[in-house]
């Protein structure tokens, strides 16, 4: 199941083309160009959610346009070397902005792998818990307006009651 925010652009470039398709006077290599490019966009988001960096690419500097669902996908796909190198990422001094998505993350990636032990193993953890909570966040609109402490508590909520994973 693919979020709407990562297919749209390329869904309408590939409808267009189906439409132009035949057309005289399309330039054929023009919309193959451009349909390549929107294939390795789409390849790349791909590889950037199953990695569990998909945050990162959203953010593209602007951390405000970063869904509070997307900065979950670490803790739903990343390894337990990637999780540990976000926990240890704890900025000192106040923190704004992306910072703050950044520090909140690097809670839950500590907290990921404490309650990995308990759970059995960081793959269990992740496959019951907090991918199903990752597709959960990502259907609910409200998420969108999540501040970061919003979004701690729910994931926290999901790895203590790992039965009851989801936002109730």
């Amino acid at each position: 199941m693919w979020p709407k925010l990562l297919m749209m652009r390329d869904r309408r470039l590939l409808e267009r083309a189906v439409l132009l398709q035949g057309v005289r006077g399309v330039d054929s290599r023009k919309w193959r160009r451009r349909l390549r490019r929107a294939g390795a966009a789409l390849t790349s988001d791909a590889e950037a959610f199953l990695s569990g960096r998909l945050a990162e690419r959203l953010a593209g500097g602007a951390a405000a346009s970063v869904p509070a669902w997307a900065w979950t996908n670490l803790l739903a796909h990343g390894t337990r070397a990637d999780l540990r190198a976000a926990a240890s990422r704890v900025p000192a001094g106040p923190v704004h902005g992306e910072e703050r998505w950044r520090q909140a993350r690097a809670y839950l990636a500590a907290e990921v792998l404490d309650q990995a032990g308990a759970y059995g193993s960081l793959a269990r953890l992740q496959r019951d818990v907090l991918v199903p909570l990752e597709l959960e966040l990502a259907t609910r609109a409200e998420v969108v307006a999540w501040w970061p402490a919003q979004w701690v508590a729910a994931v926290e909520r999901a790895l203590h009651q790992p039965h009851q994973a989801g936002l109730q």
